[in-house]
């Protein structure tokens, strides 16, 4: 018999607003994040936290990459 992976929809990690303007990111659960630019420079960083603010980051396309792995595309208007 084989092992069966169940994943429960809180486990999913989801960030709202997307894209977003000058206003914060909020995350469905604590997270800690890098954030990387269009030429994967580190722009920010954050732990353990619900909100980021993106209101110091220019216009653009970014990359989360969170402590566990997970990667969410953002965009910033």
């Amino acid at each position: 018999r084989g092992i069966i992976s169940v994943r429960r929809e809180d486990d999913v990690l989801t960030v709202y607003p997307n894209p977003v303007s000058d206003e914060m990111l909020t995350f469905n659960k604590p997270v800690s994040f890098v954030i990387f630019n269009s030429m994967e420079y580190v722009v920010g960083e954050a732990t353990d936290v619900t909100e980021y603010s993106m209101r110091s980051l220019p216009s653009g396309f970014y990359l989360i990459r969170t402590s566990s792995g997970e990667v969410l595309k953002i965009i910033k208007r």
